[in-house]
């Protein structure tokens, strides 16, 4: 509908609102106002319905019914001896897929703390070797499919021969309720 803007609603209410209603008490010219949003409210509730009825209209493919999305942080952190090589393991408890490692390894690791991530019997970050880095919080983004019940891991291990470190790792899984 044209006149949608507030520019537009100011300028009906000079053009149709009349002196005398301006100049009168706080509700002066309200019917003129209504007149101008009521024709707006009905044109958004026909436009709601519209929406309403396309999405009525799709065939999903499993009957119509949508499972909603979980979205679930998995942390894992350790200080770490010098020397030390740990590895955690947190069982999912929903199937879906990984999208999403963040690792944070604090200012003096000096690429001296190695980390890998994985899930049962696969390694995906790396796929080969490990990562180690000094005083950054990086993400890296995936599509990694983990079952449900599945063990997702993470090996660390400190190779500093002089200082004991704390490495942080959370992993994101989005999947199926």
């Amino acid at each position: 509908m044209p006149g949608d803007t507030l520019k537009d609603y100011e300028d009906h209410k000079k053009n149709v609102v009349n002196l005398i209603e301006r100049a009168g008490d706080m509700f002066g010219g309200v019917d003129e106002r209504i007149d101008w949003a009521i024709p707006r409210i009905l044109n958004t509730l026909e436009d709601v319905r519209t929406i309403k009825a396309a999405l009525a209209a799709i065939e999903w493919p499993d009957g119509g019914t949508i499972m909603p999305v979980q979205k679930e942080q998995i942390p894992f952190a350790a200080t770490l001896a010098i020397g030390q090589t740990l590895r955690m393991t947190e069982e999912m408890h929903i199937g879906g897929t990984i999208k999403q490692v963040s690792i944070h390894w604090p200012g003096g690791c000096q690429n001296l703390v190695d980390v890998a991530v994985g899930h049962y019997l696969i390694r995906f970050c790396p796929r080969e070797g490990y990562l180690a880095l000094d005083d950054v919080t990086p993400t890296y983004l995936f599509n990694e499919p983990v079952e449900n019940n599945e063990g997702i891991w993470v090996e660390m291990r400190n190779r500093d021969g002089f200082f004991a470190h704390t490495i942080s790792v959370t992993v994101t899984v989005e999947g199926l309720r």
